[in-house]
Formats: C-alpha cells, structure tokens, sequence
C-alpha cells in the first residue's frame, strides 16, 4: 500500500523577510519530518498480533424479550440497553447491577443514546413514534418529543448535548430543543426510511442516510437541505461523519472540511458492505475516487503567502 505522504511544493515568502511566517514553516517541517515515523508506527500496528487473551467478562439477563441495542456513556462505567419488551435499562459496567428501568413507551425501545461526555441524559427512540429524554440520575422523564407519523429508527445528541435529531421510518428527520422539548426543524426531502444520522464535530450541520440510496447534508440552524450525494446503487444503512480540522497550523484554524462515510450493502458483489467517502465542502478541494479512496488537498489561506499540497493515499 502506499504511505500517507505529505509534500511542500511552494512557499512565497522568503525565510529571511520581515512578513515570513516563522510559525508556520517551522511546523510544516516539522509535520513533514514526523509522518515517516507515523507511517512505521502505522504500518507496526497493523502488522503486529494482540496475544492478549480476552474472555467473556459478564452475562445480564434481565429483558424479557430480545435487545434492539446498546450504548456506553463516555467515561465507560455505565451502559444502557433497549428492548422489544418496552423498557431501557441502566446498568452499572463494573458490577453488572442494574439501576435504573426506564418506563413509559408504548412500543419497541428501538434507539438509545447518551449525551456524552456529560452522560447524564439518555434519549430513547420508539416503534410509538415518539423520543424520550431521561434523566440518568433518579430516571425522571423530561420530555417526550412527538411528531412523527411512524417508528423512529436512529437519533443523536448534537455535541453540546442542547439538540436531539431523531430520523424516523416516515422518510423525515427532526431536530429537538433539549430543554423545552420544541421541534425545532423538520428535515424533509429523503423519499425512502431515513435509517442512520450524525452531526458534525462542529454540531452546525447533520447527515442523514436513507433506504432512496442518497445521503444529505442538513444546515442544523435552518434545517436547509446543503447538498445530497447520490451513488449507492442500494439501501444505506449506516453513515458517519469525520471532522477534519487543521488546527495545529494557526493559519488554518478556522477552516474545516467535512467528510463522511457511509456504508450499504453490496449483494451483488458478495461482501458485507461497501465503503463510498464523499466529501461535503470543497475549502480543501478533496477529492475523494470510490475504489482508491485518493485524496489530493490544496491548502490557500486568505493571505496567499504560502501554500501546502497534501496528499494522503491508500490503496484499498
């Protein structure tokens, strides 16, 4: 395969002039001289072997019926659990004690969620239609969220814990007011079952995955379709977001650019799934082909002092 490589190929200021950015070229070389070590340490980890043995830590039998799914919170020490008996329950990692049984749905507890890092709300979507904020320290309801016409499937906390997105079988999602429990926007478009959503790093934009083969970009402020992306020949079952921030270079602290990945199955070809990378703004211009997954980015920072070519390649 062929390393992660990253290649200086201009650099209009000169090293001795009073606009030169010290700064910057001193961590550009430095980012050059350390990927070499990176790529060893990659390539050591990947070919290594794990002789660590693992073993079967604990068994909890409590639903009634069979789980739909599970979540940890993120310190680790306590998970949770949805079930087709009606209830999510919280459970205490290390003891596998049960502490909390959460009461009130109608239908399958189908998506669970914790508002990490804090981990002191969990959110529970339904086969009832609705979503339901708890409080993980005494299991008092908060609030429950209706609005959609059929079984909500898959939902988020936005990275401050303020907003609940909730993607339903009715081919919408909906973002939530935490607090006072307000719709806060619809998001319609999708033709087919929305079955996956993430928000950004950032929480200012969302992505949904739908059963129509196509992803979308949400603005999470208007609830404005940004761009969707069509090329799945099938169902898309499972998306992901990946923020991808450079802010160890002062110039380009700012600056994002948002890439995702979704997953659908390939029948046709006999695997479990596809890989398709999809690239959301153009700041970098990324550009992203199916099966080589080669990106060749093209750093221009407003002052037009210097630029950077980054490329980063990995055959598949």
């Amino acid at each position: 395969s062929k390393p992660i490589w990253l290649t200086k190929t201009s650099m209009s200021t000169k090293a001795g002039s009073p606009s030169s950015d010290v700064y910057f070229i001193v961590r550009s070389i430095a980012c050059m001289l350390s990927l070499p070590r990176m790529h060893s340490e990659l390539v050591t980890k990947l070919t290594c072997r794990d002789n660590a043995d693992y073993y079967l830590y604990k068994i909890l039998r409590a639903h009634i019926l069979p789980l739909t799914n599970c979540a940890f919170n993120k310190q680790g020490d306590q998970f949770i659990t949805g079930s087709y008996d009606r209830t999510c329950k919280l459970w205490q990692t290390e003891t596998g004690e049960e502490l909390l049984t959460l009461e009130g749905h109608r239908n399958v507890v189908y998506a669970i969620a914790f508002n990490n890092p804090w981990g002191d709300k969990v959110i529970t979507g339904s086969f009832d239609k609705t979503c339901k904020v708890w409080n993980v320290k005494n299991g008092d309801l908060q609030h429950t969220y209706r609005g959609h016409a059929t079984e909500i499937v898959c939902l988020s906390f936005n990275p401050l814990g303020s907003m609940v997105a909730t993607g339903s079988m009715d081919n919408t999602a909906r973002l939530w007011d935490v607090a006072t429990g307000e719709c806060l926007h619809a998001l319609l478009g999708h033709t087919a079952e929305i079955v996956s959503l993430n928000f950004a790093t950032d929480g200012h934009r969302i992505i949904t995955g739908s059963f129509d083969h196509t992803i979308k970009v949400w603005d999470v402020s208007t609830g404005r379709c940004i761009r969707t992306f069509m090329g799945h020949n099938g169902e898309i079952s499972s998306t992901q977001v990946f923020l991808w921030l450079l802010s160890s270079y002062r110039l380009y602290s700012s600056i994002s650019d948002l890439i995702f990945a979704s997953v659908v199955p390939s029948i046709e070809h006999a695997k479990f799934g596809t890989l398709r990378l999809d690239c959301v703004c153009t700041h970098f211009g990324v550009t992203v082909m199916k099966s080589l997954m080669y990106a060749t980015m093209q750093l221009d920072p407003d002052s037009q002092q210097h630029q950077l070519m980054a490329r980063l390649a990995c055959s598949t």
